[in-house]
């Protein structure tokens, strides 16, 4: 008899249950949400080291220029506070014995600059940085102030808030500073500071001379130097950016200039105005004497700072009765800003990468 033989196959299997379905969303649930924090702590990080080799690269290309050329240059650090980015512009020395007179330094402070000697002008065919976004520079001053000037801008309302103020009631704190380059710094969120508020071009002067920032400068021998030692008062009022000069009409270079090339005029402005005029960005600088590279995201989770920007000692006389300046109050910080700064100090301190320079030879050392 014939049998008839029936071949099966590899079992077949149904289909996932729903709770095998389940457990399946939930390990990848759980592996997105493990590997996400990770994934962006290695960007973080990334752009940190990326942050650090820019900044050191930077300075040592400058302070080869200035070797190679004899002439003294240095990196201005600069931060664009609605953009929320950070460049470092390479600059050389333009000009000596610059005139800095101005008739008037702000509403509250009709004094005149004393004559200078330095104007630091960015160097040609450099492109300027951009630091990776989320990360920035902080730098610490040389200690310039002394029992004529305790507070640098008490006297000139016109630089760094508070170069040292007390804490404590005794002792004395040499902050840690941002740039403050960008005039909108200093005013309402949306105002422009060249532009009145019903779009006719109306300087807003007080908050433009309140720009300010600092720098790093490097000798023909590739020392670096302070501002003391390039002829800067003691309120370091006379080193400053210069632009390149602007004409008034942009597409035709032959016309006027309305930026005086040996002037500090950051508020100048072409007569009659353009549709669109292009501002002059001049700042007061400041030498610094060490730098410290900053991730934004892990400095405000350590202090509560988000807007460093923003900050501005007790002290600080730099339009303090303005009614719309942007800087952060007391309600706002939750603390004074005295304390906060020096929250953030100590902060800077233990966990940035600081960069400080050997004073002969102007090296670069590294501190983690």
């Amino acid at each position: 008899m014939k049998r008839t033989h029936t071949f099966r196959g590899a079992a077949s299997r149904g289909a996932f249950t729903l709770i095998e379905l389940m457990v399946v969303v939930a390990i990848m649930l759980i592996l997105i949400i493990v590997t996400v924090p990770a994934v962006g702590r290695i960007i973080e990080s990334a752009n940190y080291s990326a942050a650090v080799n820019a900044v050191r690269g930077t300075l040592g290309n400058a302070r080869t220029k200035a070797m190679q050329t004899g002439k003294p240059a240095g990196v201005v650090f600069l931060f664009d506070i609605e953009k929320r980015t950070y460049t470092l512009l390479t600059v050389q020395q333009h000009a000596t014995a610059v005139t800095l007179s101005k008739e008037r330094l702000s509403s509250t402070n009709a004094a005149t600059m004393t004559s200078g000697q330095w104007a630091l002008r960015p160097m040609d065919n450099i492109t300027p940085v951009q630091l990776p976004k989320g990360t920035a520079v902080f730098g610490l001053s040389f200690n310039i102030a002394d029992e004529d000037a305790p507070m640098i801008d008490t006297d000139t309302f016109a630089w760094y808030a508070g170069n040292m103020f007390s804490v404590g009631g005794s002792a004395d704190l040499t902050p840690w500073l941002f740039p403050r380059n960008d005039p909108r710094v200093f005013l309402r969120q949306g105002q422009d500071p060249w532009r009145d508020d019903d779009g006719s071009l109306d300087v807003q002067e007080d908050a433009v001379r309140h720009a300010n920032s600092f720098c790093i400068v490097f000798n023909e021998n590739g020392s670096i130097v302070d501002s003391a030692s390039i002829g800067a008062s003691p309120n370091n009022q006379d080193l400053y950016l210069e632009f390149t000069d602007l004409p008034y009409d942009l597409d035709d270079p032959d016309k006027e200039v309305y930026d005086d090339p040996i002037r500090f005029d950051p508020e100048a402005s072409p007569s009659p105005a353009p549709v669109n005029p292009t501002t002059n960005p001049e700042v007061l600088l400041r030498t610094v004497s060490q730098l410290a590279v900053i991730d934004l995201t892990r400095l405000a989770d350590g202090t509560g700072v988000e807007l460093p920007w923003l900050l501005r000692p007790d002290s600080s006389q730099a339009l303090k009765n303005a009614p719309n300046t942007r800087f952060l109050t007391n309600a706002e910080l939750g603390d004074t800003p005295n304390n906060t700064i020096q929250r953030m100090n100590d902060w800077i301190t233990r966990n940035a990468e600081v960069l400080a320079f050997n004073r002969y030879t102007g090296e670069t050392t590294r501190r983690q």
